[in-house]
């Protein structure tokens, strides 16, 4: 949000997005004003910020639905697992997990915005 004004206040014409029949047009406000108006050091700081928030949440985010499965839905059906299987079981369902989700979001066409 300060981002947000603080580009409105930088150059007027970034509210023009606002006024638009088109919601998504809002998201293109953070790509044009970084690269093009912001100097190098404030870029690298920016998408370093960004790129450790994103890193941040899938760590956490990957392995929850893993560890979740693995232990409410198959380790019943399995109570006599050694720890070397059950590891071995952990890992392929969370490449698996990771490859349905890398997919998802590839063939996704929809936005943050409502629309």
């Amino acid at each position: 949000m300060l981002i947000a004004f603080s580009a409105i206040v930088i150059d007027p014409s970034f509210a023009d997005p606002f006024k638009s029949e088109d919601e998504r047009e809002i998201q293109r406000m953070l790509p044009e004003l970084i690269p093009n108006r912001t100097r190098l050091w404030a870029q690298v700081m920016f998408f370093g910020a960004l790129l450790s928030a994103i890193l941040s949440t899938s760590s956490g985010a990957l392995p929850a639905p893993t560890a979740l499965f693995i232990e409410n839905v198959l380790h019943p059906f399995m109570p006599r697992i050694s720890d070397r299987r059950f590891l071995m079981l952990l890992r392929t369902v969370l490449v698996l997990s990771c490859a349905s989700a890398t997919a998802f979001a590839l063939n996704s066409r929809s936005t943050m915005c409502r629309s």
